[in-house]
């Protein structure tokens, strides 16, 4: 029980949704100033909000050969691996949730698995120019 206590504070720290809040302004300004170098007007402040929306109701597209099982939980698989590395990084206090000789390994391999799940191309289904 010790163990549920810091994650519902990850999960539920209002810091992270001043993150959220400043990702999606921070996103905003950078399109609005790309749009004034290229002497546009630039997207209005809720644009970020509706590009979210918009990319909630895309409709999902399997391949043909693909496992349609693996082509949806693999999205979830890094989601959780990422999630799964922050018991082992020191957030309030000086020693991690979760701490052992080879943590940093482990969380090496915990940010790297996000790369691999989220492929979208399997090296067979590439092929050659001719």
């Amino acid at each position: 029980m010790e163990i549920a206590k810091p994650l519902l504070h990850i999960l539920v720290f209002p810091g992270f949704l001043f993150l959220v809040a400043a990702g999606l302004a921070v996103s905003w300004v950078d399109r609005k100033l790309v749009a004034r170098f290229q002497n546009r007007v630039g997207p209005p402040f809720y644009q970020p909000f509706a590009d979210l929306i918009k990319l909630l109701a895309k409709e999902d597209i399997i391949p043909e050969n693909a496992s349609k099982g693996m082509f949806s939980i693999m999205p979830v698989v890094g989601f959780a691996s990422v999630l799964a590395s922050i018991i082992y990084i020191p957030l309030w206090r000086s020693t991690a949730l979760v701490s052992f000789d080879g943590d940093l390994i482990v969380v090496l391999y915990l940010l790297t698995l996000p790369a691999f799940s989220l492929q979208t191309r399997s090296p067979r289904s590439v092929r050659p120019v001719s």
